[in-house]
């Protein structure tokens, strides 16, 4: 859960709680001399503050 929060404030500048989640899958490559990643994330609670997004 803690690189899923992580992620959430790098890429979106969202400061959250994590919930349920069910399924989470990380891929890092290299592509034309450069390291990429690809996350997937199936069924993701998040809420922020009091709220659900």
């Amino acid at each position: 859960m803690d690189a899923i929060t992580r992620e959430l404030i790098e890429e979106f500048d969202l400061e959250s709680i994590v919930g349920d989640l069910a399924y989470i899958n990380e891929i890092i490559f290299e592509y034309g001399g450069s390291k990429n990643h690809h996350c997937i994330l199936i069924w993701l609670t998040v809420r922020e503050k009091d709220k659900l997004i």
